[in-house]
């Protein structure tokens, strides 16, 4: 087989920074775009191998079965998750449960997998090579970043501004937010009032929406010089007003285990449901000094699997 004409060095100085598995996106990036090369009956499954293997030994993905004759072009399904490092062992977590004992064991799919991708600023989400991949999600600090990305979004994403799901459909981009829907199937089912929520973050938005939804009215803490949310300071008279108290911020997350919401937990009774999206660790201390004025606390694991669920659906419909 004879080239017409040479095949192009498209590499540029600034790739050298990327990191080892970055560089080895960026390059079939680049070998994909240059039709002298895609014309030819090139063996893509040595890129796909090494990107695999490139995954394993880069982030140490022990809990997940990363079978590289199961990968096959046209044929595997590879779903992905778009965080940033500090959030590394949150989101194993949630490979370990679709991969191993979740949704992909459950229904046999021996084809799928689930990988991570830790990136330290959403520019990088271009350097990765999403042509296998079916979906994605994505963690804070992302959510909103990642608007500029999409093609589309779903009405009820672009209500809240931001989005932790992303569907590929014939290379568009496509957002979607499945927070909201996996907050309100957690929710107790007995009647709440009135709602506290902590943090104005994407995570927070998702919670306003779902609020909003089911018409409970809400209000706002943050440490903002903003009119429209209630401070820290002024807490003291006003918790009591509130039968559902939420924590959207990161305070307590693990390695933190020992940063506390800042609340007047004397003020905290049997009449309170606390409420943590956080699920490393099990219990923040936020929850167990609430339970321990008679609250009944919940942490965001049933709100994880529920909009996990959602996002299932999403990729598959």
């Amino acid at each position: 087989m004879k080239f017409q004409k040479n095949v192009v060095n498209n590499w540029r100085p600034q790739y050298n920074k990327l990191s080892q598995l970055n560089q080895l996106i960026k390059r079939s990036n680049l070998l994909g775009e240059d039709l002298k090369v895609t014309n030819f009956n090139s063996n893509i499954n040595i890129i796909v191998k090494d990107l695999v293997g490139n995954l394993r030994n880069n982030y140490q993905i022990k809990k997940i079965n990363l079978d590289i004759k199961k990968i096959k072009i046209k044929e595997s399904k590879i779903f992905a998750n778009i965080s940033n490092g500090k959030l590394k062992k949150l989101s194993f977590e949630g490979l370990y449960s679709l991969n191993n004992d979740g949704k992909f064991k459950k229904l046999q799919l021996d084809n799928c997998e689930y990988v991570n991708f830790d990136i330290k600023s959403i520019e990088e989400l271009s350097t990765i090579n999403l042509n296998e991949v079916y979906g994605f999600n994505v963690t804070i600090p992302y959510k909103t970043e990642i608007i500029k990305f999409l093609d589309k979004i779903d009405p009820e994403a672009e209500k809240i501004g931001a989005v932790n799901t992303i569907k590929i459909n014939r290379r568009e981009l496509i957002g979607f937010n499945t927070d909201y829907i996996g907050f309100l199937k957690s929710l107790p089912r007995k009647k709440l009032k009135r709602a506290l929520i902590f943090g104005t973050g994407g995570a927070s938005k998702a919670i306003q929406h779902a609020l909003n939804k089911i018409n409970i009215p809400f209000e706002i803490v943050s440490r903002k010089n903003d009119k429209r949310y209630l401070s820290y300071g002024n807490l003291n008279t006003k918790i009591t007003g509130f039968d559902l108290i939420i924590n959207t911020t990161p305070v307590g997350t693990y390695p933190n285990v020992n940063s506390i919401l800042e609340i007047p937990y004397d003020l905290i009774d049997s009449s309170h449901t606390c409420y943590d999206l956080i699920y490393n660790p099990e219990k923040t201390r936020f929850l167990i000094e609430s339970e321990k004025k008679g609250a009944h606390v919940m942490n965001g694991l049933p709100m994880l699997e529920f909009q996990a669920e959602a996002s299932w659906d999403i990729w598959n419909s």
